[in-house]
């Protein structure tokens, strides 16, 4: 399958230290990719690069050509960040999802079609009238997704966008997120520290001092407890769990989602 973002020798320097140096990259489109490394490796720097906020040398190319403008770009990509507070401007979740549908000229009566839809789809139609800045952090997470949906991205960035949520939401927006992939055929590309967060990853890259230092399927990844460790990341407990059950023959391979593990055990 052609890669729906390729970067290919990339070179950024910021205050004239070198970050990124002839970086190359493919995300494939439907992928689920997750970013991970040390601070100050790269990470977050890579997802400005891929929003278009920096300049660099080298190409990114979406969809296999290079937007013709910002406008063109930002069409395509969205960002989901790590407080949405930044990205609300209404005053009900009705006008933030609406507020997209407008900035793409839809008449109101398909407006008001659309954010109906797309409110019954993440179970928020109770939420519609409520100002968003006075939601749960999840809630708000979840309004987010509603904008984006209403925005029809091919690739959807985040950014740390799950630190500021309690475990139970957490699970609620990934397993969201991972529904929105696949019906809408969505590349997600997820930039994170906490590994927990990427049990539905298929692709996972390792950066530090912006280089690749692993990259491949999660768990052939995290087989790498070693350089991992080198880099200060810490391993899951749902892999370490994994280990000790296929010591004692309880698993033959390693299970990152504890529902599929507990499927797995009992059966």
């Amino acid at each position: 399958m052609e890669p729906i973002i390729k970067i290919d020798n990339l070179t950024f320097a910021y205050n004239q230290e070198l970050i990124f140096e002839d970086f190359n990259l493919e995300i494939k489109k439907g992928d689920w990719t997750a970013i991970v490394g040390p601070n100050s490796g790269g990470k977050s720097t890579l997802l400005k690069l891929l929003m278009g906020q920096l300049k660099h040398q080298g190409k990114i190319l979406l969809d296999n050509k290079t937007p013709q403008n910002t406008a063109e770009y930002f069409q395509k990509v969205y960002l989901l960040t790590e407080n949405p507070d930044d990205k609300f401007i209404s005053e009900t979740v009705y006008d933030e999802i609406a507020f997209v549908l407008e900035n793409k000229k839809e008449k109101p009566a398909q407006i008001k079609k659309r954010v109906t839809e797309i409110a019954e789809e993440l179970k928020i139609k109770n939420l519609l009238s409520k100002n968003p800045y006075q939601l749960s952090g999840g809630e708000k997470q979840i309004v987010c997704l509603a904008a984006m949906l209403a925005h029809t991205p091919q690739v959807v960035l985040m950014d740390e966008t799950l630190n500021r949520i309690d475990s139970s939401q957490k699970e609620k927006i990934l397993t969201l997120l991972e529904n929105l992939r696949k019906k809408y055929q969505l590349t997600i590309i997820m930039v994170t520290h906490n590994l927990e967060e990427i049990i539905y990853t298929n692709h996972m890259v390792v950066i530090d001092q912006g280089k690749i230092v692993l990259r491949g399927n999660p768990k052939k990844v995290l087989t790498e407890e070693k350089i991992l460790n080198q880099l200060g990341i810490e391993i899951p407990f749902m892999y370490s769990l994994s280990l000790k059950l296929e010591y004692y023959q309880l698993l033959d391979e390693i299970e990152l989602d504890m529902d599929e593990m507990v499927k797995k055990i009992w059966v």
